[in-house]
């Protein structure tokens, strides 16, 4: 894609094991930009050494590392299951504090969100996330967790998305904020993005009980892990395991 002053620089802080849909729905649709223009800058922590993301172990080689990175105008942070291992590394932690304080956008994907939470880039701040980790997102006593299952909230110059496929839905949005409404409307066209889903099923609001059940105990390791980090990290108490029934 062609480079000038008038570029936007839109950056993905890596991790290992990250959603792999988190990053590429959002930087495929951000492509599409004109006017303005937008380069994608893929980080990690090692320029040119491969970060895996998931599902599928796609290997992708970053643009920059953490501490070389040049200034963002949107920065955007995945989710994924190696979400807690990163915010237990410094250099992420602090290179999405860095670049939050100058980027005009700051947003989070799926349970990115969640990311941007433990680091404080959402006190004060609207927010949703994937709706397995809401509870979670609702133990921080600054952030307003948004009613319902939205796929995207915009709050100041914060957004937030629902899970994984919501990164589509917020990267078009993300091209309105950019460069209008008209621009937009070419992304969602070129995209052919009119998602009639075989199923109807992929929200809460919509799913049947057992669907529901099913795909939230696939989800309730994931989402007790973090519970437990988010609790440790802003001084809650455990939550205590549940004692084992009584044998007749």
């Amino acid at each position: 894609m062609p480079q000038d002053s008038q570029d936007l620089v839109i950056g993905f802080p890596l991790f290992h094991d990250a959603d792999l849909l988190d990053v590429m729905a959002p930087l495929e649709a951000l492509g599409f930009l004109q006017r303005p223009r937008a380069r994608m800058t893929l980080v990690g922590p090692e320029a040119g050494k491969p970060v895996t993301l998931n599902p599928g172990e796609t290997r992708v080689l970053p643009d920059a590392g953490f501490e070389d990175c040049s200034d963002l105008d949107v920065m955007i942070v995945p989710g994924g299951m190696g979400l807690v291992k990163a915010l237990g590394d410094q250099r992420y932690v602090t290179f999405l504090r860095k670049h939050a304080r100058e980027a005009r956008y700051v947003v989070g994907v799926c349970a990115g969100a969640l990311g941007l939470a433990c680091v404080g880039l959402l006190n004060g701040h609207v927010a949703t996330t994937h709706w397995a980790f809401l509870g979670v997102l609702g133990l921080f006593p600054e952030i307003t967790v948004a009613p319902g299952y939205p796929r995207y909230v915009i709050s100041g110059n914060r957004m937030t998305t629902g899970g994984v496929t919501s990164g589509l839905d917020m990267a078009i949005a993300l091209c309105a904020l950019l460069g209008g409404d008209d621009e937009a409307r070419q992304v969602e066209l070129l995209l052919q993005y009119a998602p009639r889903p075989p199923y109807g099923a992929g929200d809460p609001s919509v799913a049947d009980p057992t669907t529901w059940a099913h795909a939230s105990l696939r989800l309730e390791t994931l989402r007790t892990d973090r519970a437990a980090f988010v609790r440790k990290l802003l001084g809650l108490k455990p939550i205590p395991p549940s004692l084992p029934a009584e044998s007749d």
